[in-house]
């Protein structure tokens, strides 16, 4: 048997990932995957991974000299701020999410063009932010909003963002590889 690279999860944690299920409305959360950064009894917070937008940092940042990278949706709270996720804590700080990713930190060397010292493998900009209040996550989860697994953060980041929700279901294999291919309208079947 090979190794998985994504596994689901009885109880949520910071670091894990939650899948959209398919019969979501067709919104900013439809076919989503959400790294959360913090979950917590106060509430929990992330970002949508797979939802690219067609905004370069660069036309966002004013007066600096920023890097030519794409902003991804990073959910529908607060879409006037910037945020990014990244594996480079001895130059960026930051907060820790799980393993080695961290989210915010230098917000100046993060947006530096002239930064070029470190292979950015798992570095994402997003305009703002998906958030829960206390319990709410919970309660989307228990009605079958979003499956909650633990993955492979090279997976994930690797994967092509436009690929990643289906790869996830593929990669759990059962049903939920079945799940990867409903149609984005079932009454159009």
């Amino acid at each position: 048997m090979k190794n998985k690279k994504v596994s689901i999860v009885e109880n949520i944690e910071s670091g894990d990932f939650l899948i959209a299920m398919p019969f979501l409305p067709q919104d900013i959360f439809f076919r989503s995957v959400i790294l959360l950064c913090t979950h917590s009894q106060e509430g929990s917070f992330g970002y949508i991974m797979n939802k690219r937008s067609e905004i370069l940092l660069q036309e966002v940042i004013v007066g600096q000299d920023a890097r030519q990278e794409i902003l991804f949706k990073g959910g529908p709270v607060e879409t006037n701020t910037l945020h990014f996720v990244h594996n480079c804590p001895e130059i960026l700080g930051g907060e820790h999410i799980r393993d080695d990713l961290y989210w915010s930190g230098d917000y100046n060397m993060a947006i530096s063009n002239n930064f070029q010292k470190f292979d950015w493998l798992k570095m994402r900009f997003f305009i703002g932010y998906s958030g829960w209040s206390p319990g709410q996550l919970e309660s989307e989860v228990n009605a079958k909003f979003w499956i909650v697994c633990r993955a492979d953060y090279n997976f994930v980041f690797e994967t092509e963002p436009e690929k990643l929700w289906r790869a996830l279901l593929m990669e759990l294999g059962g049903e939920y590889k079945l799940m990867s291919n409903y149609p984005p309208d079932p009454r159009l079947n």
